[in-house]
């Protein structure tokens, strides 16, 4: 299970190897039921934009490089809010570890829901 410190971390590294489609991915799994989520999906639209332009050839790749780390910036700046809410709201931390353990425990309910006989059920 991640910790809410090495899922920032995580994300942080995410961005410094230019993954950002990844990073904004988990970024807006966290946010999912946040009022920030907005910004992660503004970022996310500004990302695909910059891409689609920039493989058709319609911006010069120097302003390219410009906007994506405008959109770097964003997420930090973005990520740090979520950082500063935590430290003011009790309790978000548990709910970011929560987060980065939910997908194992989504992926078990799925198993489970989604079966036909209970005899056949994979609980591994």
């Amino acid at each position: 299970m991640r910790t809410e410190q090495s899922f920032h971390t995580h994300l942080r590294q995410l961005i410094a190897t230019d993954e950002l489609n990844e990073a904004l991915q988990l970024l807006q799994e966290l946010l999912q039921n946040s009022p920030k989520l907005n910004e992660a999906l503004l970022q996310s639209g500004r990302l695909s934009d910059i891409s689609r332009q920039l493989r058709l050839g319609l911006i010069d790749p120097d302003q390219a490089s410009l906007t994506k780390n405008q959109i770097r910036a964003g997420i930090l700046e973005l990520l740090g809010e979520v950082e500063a809410q935590e430290k003011v709201r009790p309790g978000l931390r548990e709910e970011v570890e929560r987060f980065a353990a939910g997908t194992t425990v989504i992926q078990n309910a799925e198993k489970i829901y989604n079966i036909e006989k209970i005899d056949n059920a994979d609980f591994s």
